[in-house]
């Protein structure tokens, strides 16, 4: 089925091929994830993701260190 398709492809104006590739491209490209949330949403999410601590940071904390140092 492929071959038969590209046979016809070959055939056809140069200029039909390329916007058949652009199509093509298109359809295997990955997707981005344009679906909108609503703002209620969009707090909701945070809320659900938001790292719960309570804990004050010293402020002279290094933050490189503190990602690969053991805590607990």
């Amino acid at each position: 089925m492929v071959d038969a398709i590209f046979t016809i492809i070959s055939h056809l104006d140069k200029s039909l091929q390329k916007r058949l590739l652009i199509k093509i491209e298109a359809l295997l490209s990955p997707k981005e994830h344009t679906e909108k949330l609503s703002h209620d949403s969009a707090i909701q999410f945070l809320k659900e993701n938001a790292v719960k601590g309570g804990g004050r940071v010293p402020c002279d904390d290094d933050g490189k260190t503190a990602l690969t140092d053991l805590k607990y």
